[in-house]
């Protein structure tokens, strides 16, 4: 695995993945709410470690770097099959969707945010897939040069 291309492919994902997301948000009827997920998971945090909750926009600031940061991370794994990354990109998109639809209620949060209908489900998994396949096709892109 090249460390560069995987973390350059890891950010191109994640990036793709948040705009995409802000963009679906302003059009469709039943949009995921993935930043009102990540505040929650964070607020959750705060408390479990006494720390004082900040303003409710640092709240959205922290939740988006925090995002950026994770779903670049996990993203970057494209580089682990340099062979097949944009399959890998896949798969990979396609697991973190769908845990995003089916963790957050068995971790006490609000489940509503990511699968309120059949539709926002659709959109979720779609939208991790999407930046799976950007940093999949990034990633080889950057091996042929």
């Amino acid at each position: 695995m090249k460390l560069i291309p995987s973390f350059i492919s890891g950010l191109a994902g994640a990036g793709a993945l948040t705009l995409l997301h802000q963009w679906v948000k302003k059009r469709a009827s039943q949009p995921p709410q993935m930043d009102k997920l990540g505040m929650q998971a964070m607020e959750k945090a705060f408390a479990a470690t006494d720390m004082e909750l900040p303003s409710r926009d640092e709240l959205y600031d922290y939740t988006l770097a925090g995002d950026l940061a994770a779903n670049a991370a996990y993203y970057a794994l494209v580089g682990t099959k340099p062979g097949s990354s944009i399959l890998t990109g896949s798969v990979l998109g396609i697991v973190a969707g769908t845990a995003a639809v089916a963790l957050p209620g068995k971790l006490k949060l609000n489940p509503e945010y990511s699968g309120a209908t059949p539709q926002t489900k659709a959109l979720t998994i779609a939208l991790y897939t999407a930046g799976g396949l950007v940093a999949g096709t990034v990633y080889q892109w950057l091996k042929k040069k």
